[in-house]
């Protein structure tokens, strides 16, 4: 039966000094087909504490965005904010995929904060801030709706490709649909901002009647 005698962190293999082995187990056989070398409380408490450095990794690029969204004061800037923070977001997935050490994983999701809170801050204000008063509420809840909606799309398809593709495709495929949506989301709402203006019409002869 194969034994492995470690196991990763940090992204690197690291080497177990008990001697307890856990066994794998086919769970449509139930048949033992090979053992892993249980790791000690260290290296357990080490590994436990990944997620938490993603979390304030994350935070510290949402922390960093909020000054850059302060400065998306017209709505050519919001779309501009739009586009890039969404396309960032899938164009970190896609890096994701790649990635060989935690480190780097720790770096990556630094940007994920960022180029995510830009989107959605950009996002917000490009559309409450173009409507009136009276409908502002209603745009809200529609927005709401779209987004939640759109989560749960995610969520569904997320947990569909996890079941036929490897982690790694998975950050790959999710990454590459998103930068495909984001380009063509661009090509939609960015060229109309940047026309000029309709030059206004000359006033009649004689004045007004």
């Amino acid at each position: 039966m194969p034994t492995r005698q470690g196991g990763f962190i940090d992204g690197a293999w690291t080497e177990s000094p008990g001697s307890a082995v856990i066994n794998v187990i086919n769970p449509y056989t139930e048949e033992i087909i090979g053992g892993v070398r249980a790791m000690d409380q260290d290296a357990v408490d080490v590994a436990a504490d990944h997620p938490d450095k993603q979390v304030v990794f994350f935070a510290v690029g949402t922390a960093i965005a909020s000054r850059l969204v302060a400065r998306l004061i017209t709505d050519k800037r919001r779309a501009w904010g739009v586009t890039l923070g969404f396309g960032g977001c899938a164009l970190t997935c896609v890096a994701i995929s790649g990635v060989g050490h935690f480190s780097v994983y720790l770096i990556l999701a630094t940007v994920l904060g960022l180029a995510n809170a830009v989107g959605n801050g950009a996002l917000g204000p490009l559309f409450l801030l173009r409507v009136a008063d009276a409908q502002r509420g209603r745009v809200m809840a529609a927005l709401n709706g779209v987004m939640s909606a759109g989560s749960i799309a995610a969520t569904i398809l997320g947990g569909a490709l996890g079941t036929a593709l490897s982690p790694r495709l998975v950050f790959l495929v999710s990454g590459a649909a998103g930068l495909l949506v984001a380009i063509v989301m661009g090509l939609v709402i960015l060229p109309p901002l940047h026309r000029p203006d309709p030059k206004p019409l000359p006033p009649t002869e004689g004045g007004p009647s």
